[in-house]
């Protein structure tokens, strides 16, 4: 009688099996997510393969769940022999050459990369060698992002601008020379730091009609009595005082980085404790949130068109767009997984014909039972 195969024996085999998927280069593996890959063999189901914080591999495929997780598919094996044995390997080099833990990135570095017209790119450094080849991979990484459709710069931004939206504001005066003050306006985008100031001095009318218009008037800014901005978070009773909310108005600001400011200056003045006159940042403009497409004479107040709202996809459309469709029905159900191949296949047709029609997936086989019946091919 033939001996029963054991666990060993058939974990072995499906490692040998994965060993053998990617030295002919039949698996296609994305990396989802952290911890979360796709795993697809030539033109067949691809799978989720898992590893969760506490280390443990699953995967979606039928071999795996078959076996309930006691047997390792070819799948998970594919993962291990690549991404994740490399990552370990590239931890185990970083601590024998430092003797400690370190991350994995040696710092940062800003290089100029040609592609879309010209982009600045932040690159990390690896503590360990970086051979040519692995260069040339990250050169032509950033290539590939441009020619995918990234965009050096977001829509309706100049070089060095920056977005953000303006989540609250603290008024306050700014003394003149001859005595009187100008309101100073401390711009907030969320976080407990103003991001900038904007002046509304009085040969600036436009800006204040604009800034009344965007917020207000200035009588609903109560004046915080200080000459230093407000660190919100702080003090609660001061932020209720003094901080003003207004992210339901939907204004942006948009802003770039000043060049005459200088970081060691502003860091000597602080360790002397005297004030840095030189902006970190300068007001460029504001904007009305998104707005409809260019083109249809919409702007944002100021004479510069509002960005067009970018257009929203969801996970599985972004991988269906590199040729990767979900595997599984709304209500959890795995796409196939039968015996019969020929069912399986005329059901996964179904479900790619769907999910192109619909952008989504079906709710369960029957709603894709439904649907077929009344579109027939």
């Amino acid at each position: 009688m033939p001996t029963t195969t054991t666990a060993e024996q058939q974990q072995a085999e499906r490692t040998e099996r994965a060993r053998e998927a990617l030295e002919s280069n039949a698996f296609c593996i994305v990396n989802k997510a952290p911890g979360l890959w796709l795993v697809q063999n030539g033109d067949k189901q691809p799978y989720d393969v898992r590893k969760d914080a506490a280390g443990r591999w699953s995967c979606t495929c039928p071999d795996y769940q078959g076996h309930r997780g006691i047997i390792r598919c070819k799948h998970i094996e594919a993962i291990r022999l690549t991404v994740a044995d490399q990552q370990a390997q590239i931890q185990k080099e970083v601590s024998m050459d430092n003797g400690n833990n370190s991350d994995l990135c040696g710092g940062w570095v800003k290089l100029y990369h040609p592609a879309g017209g010209g982009v600045q790119v932040t690159l990390p450094v690896p503590p360990v060698f970086l051979g040519p080849s692995q260069a040339q991979a990250m050169f032509t990484n950033v290539s590939a992002l441009i020619d995918a459709g990234f965009m050096v710069n977001l829509p309706g931004l100049e070089e060095g601008e920056k977005r953000e939206t303006v989540t609250h504001i603290v008024r306050r005066r700014k003394a003149e020379d001859g005595g009187g003050s100008v309101p100073v306006m401390d711009i907030y985008a969320g976080g407990n730091f103003r991001i900038l100031s904007v002046y509304l001095d009085g040969d600036k009318p436009d800006l204040v009609n604009e800034f009344i218009d965007l917020f207000g008037p200035l009588s609903r800014f109560k004046v915080y009595p200080s000459n230093a901005p407000l660190e919100r978070g702080k003090d609660a009773e001061t932020d209720r005082e003094y901080v003003t909310p207004v992210s339901d108005r939907g204004v942006q600001l948009v802003y770039k980085t000043n060049p005459k400011y200088d970081e060691a200056e502003a860091a000597a003045a602080a360790a002397e404790k005297k004030t840095y006159k030189v902006p970190k940042r300068i007001f460029v403009r504001f904007e009305r949130g998104t707005a409809p497409a260019n083109g249809n004479g919409h702007t944002n107040g100021n004479g510069h068109p509002a960005p067009a709202a970018a257009p929203t996809m969801t996970a599985d459309q972004a991988l269906a767009s590199l040729g990767f469709l979900p595997d599984k029905y709304g209500d959890g159900t795995s796409l196939g997984g039968g015996d019969d191949e020929a069912k399986t296949a005329a059901e996964k047709k179904a479900f790619e014909r769907y999910f192109s029609a619909e952008g989504k997936v079906p709710a369960s086989k029957q709603d894709l039972r439904d649907w077929v019946a009344a579109h027939p091919a």
